[in-house]
């Protein structure tokens, strides 16, 4: 095989051989390139069953977006073999970076969460087997020493329990969907996770996070949430130890459900100090810094957010977003134009463009955003509420009108937040009934009224007295 051809393929040398096939070094003539090359055995090669197997590990390979995956590039056939074309990844195999005692559980996890984060709709597939090669590297418990005593045959540690690891991966993928159905599944996914082994820290983590974002989309309503939330950390800290993760969710919980603008940050350097590597708080931290008007600072959290994660979204998005913020619409647009790039259907990037295209005068453009944006996130009162501002804006009253019934109606059944009712009249210039709505959400503890100092329906409000009074009580007067 050395020194042939496949197509536009020569074959260097042979990097490895297994039970299925094998792996050549090969050069890309064409591209002039250097390329990894897997072919089925010659006495696989000409079974149909294993064609088709290597075709679709092929498949489900190039369906995920990892760093830490290598890319397929073609899946070709010549002279009657088949074979993959992938990228050439210089280093060294896995079981030759593996610790002398394995993996430990956790560690697993950890690894396989970042590459399903990449799986579409949150059903683990071909990362799944990824997940089952790193279950393989589990750490295992020594044996005993031997004993004169009878002991039953001789097992090692049992491995990763793949029900709750495929639960805690799914469960985390979700939560990065942030729509509505995809929070509350993501939190049955933790709940049961912990119904099955309470032990699990990583599960009381999640069921925090969860509970946090839905009480900040505004689709649940604060009450015990809180208390939950502290609850949930509190497991997990008995379980593991105080973490960045635990102080992290104890600081969104913080600012979101007591207004406690200094303790939040308190607790966000003391989590980056524990962990300056996590993304998460990195991203959580710039939300804060600019709730509060410190947007330079948070802008920064969220390039070093990015940097960490390259692949996450939210906090390019989010970037954006409080670019926006910071009164500069045109670079605000300009950022959110490349995550629509990343991908055309993350329904925040369309949210956020609808409040820089508004800010920008370009009503209509800005409609068709956050009708996007209601679509890919399930009509949420949220999106309501924002695409009933931009529609009032644009001077189709009798429209944002009917989507202000549509929140009102909603409100009778279930919790709809004062906050994005007062969205709506604010874009109708009803503006004492906008204001008293804002009223009704701070008494009510709506987490939605945080972000009443940057939010750009309340930039024509500065100067109102009522609108003081509020961003005075709430200690966001400047």
């Amino acid at each position: 095989m050395i020194g042939t051809t496949l197509g536009q393929f020569r074959i260097l040398a042979q990097l490895g051989q297994g039970g299925m096939g094998e792996v050549f070094l090969a050069e890309d003539t064409t591209l002039r390139r250097r390329v990894a090359i897997k072919r089925l055995s010659s006495v696989l090669g000409g079974q149909p069953q294993w064609v088709a197997r290597l075709r679709r590990e092929a498949i489900a390979l190039a369906a995920v977006n990892h760093p830490n995956v290598v890319t397929v590039h073609a899946v070709s056939e010549v002279d009657g073999i088949p074979f993959v074309v992938m990228e050439l990844v210089e280093g060294s195999t896995i079981q030759r970076l593996l610790p002398p005692e394995g993996f430990e559980p956790e560690r697993v996890v950890e690894l396989a969460i970042p590459v399903v984060a990449q799986e579409p709709d949150g059903r683990p597939g071909s990362a799944r087997l990824i997940l089952e090669e790193l279950t393989r590297c589990q750490r295992r418990e020594p044996s005993p020493a031997p004993s004169t005593a009878p002991v039953p045959k001789a097992v090692s540690a049992p491995p990763v329990d793949m029900t709750i690891a495929g639960l805690l991966i799914r469960g985390r993928h979700l939560w990065n969907k942030r729509t509505e159905d995809s929070l509350r599944t993501a939190l049955r996914c933790f709940q049961e996770v912990t119904d099955l082994d309470p032990l699990q820290p990583k599960a009381w983590l999640g069921i925090a996070d969860t509970l946090n974002l839905l009480s900040n989309y505004g689709i649940a309503p604060p009450g015990d949430s809180l208390i939950r939330v502290r609850a949930a950390v509190a497991h997990a800290v008995q379980l593991e130890g105080e973490s960045g993760d635990a102080l992290r969710a104890l600081a969104l919980a913080a600012w979101q459900f007591e207004f406690n603008w200094e303790e939040a940050d308190a607790l966000y350097r003391r989590a980056i100090e524990l962990d300056p590597t996590s993304a998460l708080t990195h991203h959580w931290y710039g939300v804060l810094l600019g709730v509060t008007r410190r947007f330079d600072q948070g802008i920064a959290h969220f390039a070093q957010a990015e940097a960490l994660d390259p692949l996450s979204l939210i906090s390019l998005a989010t970037r954006g977003w409080f670019t926006l913020f910071a009164g500069r619409p045109e670079e605000a647009h300009a950022i959110l134009r490349r995550v629509f790039s990343l991908d055309g259907s993350y329904f925040p990037a369309y949210w956020f463009d609808g409040q820089a295209l508004a800010v920008l005068g370009r009503h209509e453009d800005a409609i068709h955003s956050l009708t996007r944006a209601t679509e890919l996130a399930g009509r949420t009162s949220r999106m309501l509420g924002y695409l009933g501002y931009v529609t009032g804006l644009a001077g189709r009253r009798e429209e944002a009108l009917a989507l202000l019934a549509e929140l009102r109606g909603r409100a009778a059944d279930d919790y709809v937040p004062p906050y994005f009712q007062a969205l709506v009249l604010a874009g109708v210039a009803e503006r004492a009934e906008a204001l008293a709505e804002l009223r009704r959400a701070l008494t009510s503890r709506d987490t939605m009224v945080r972000d009443i100092a940057i939010d750009t329906p309340w930039w024509s409000f500065r100067e109102e007295p009522a609108y003081q009074m509020l961003l005075r009580e709430l200690k966001l007067l400047a």
